[in-house]
């Protein structure tokens, strides 16, 4: 027969509290975390802007695109997509002459 003695429940109670102080540890941990990211962010975010170009002989969407890239658009076909819709276009072509937004983080 299983008897629960005095010390028994003593060490129960402390590796009970010892568990409810790492995890309290570990939640204020993450938030901390969580903060530093946050602040890290908004330290290095960054402002949209748009710019008018004329397109020069030789000129291709792709080119323009990896010349405005940067790592907001997480890849310059997503870039050369966000000119077209800008634009209106239903292909890659541009002429030669012609006026497009090509947008851009400064």
């Amino acid at each position: 027969m299983n008897t629960i003695t005095h010390d028994s429940i003593k060490k129960l109670i402390w590796k009970a509290a010892a568990v409810s102080v790492i995890l309290l540890l570990c939640v204020f941990a993450a938030k901390a975390l969580k903060r530093q990211s946050l602040i890290a962010n908004a330290e290095t975010k960054r402002n949209l802007k748009c710019v008018s170009i004329c397109v020069a002989e030789d000129d291709t969407l792709w080119g323009i695109a990896s010349e405005y890239y940067s790592d907001e658009y997480g890849g310059v076909s997503n870039l050369v997509n966000e000119i077209r819709n800008i634009n209106k276009m239903s292909s890659d072509r541009i002429d030669v002459g012609n006026y497009i937004i090509v947008p851009y983080y400064e």
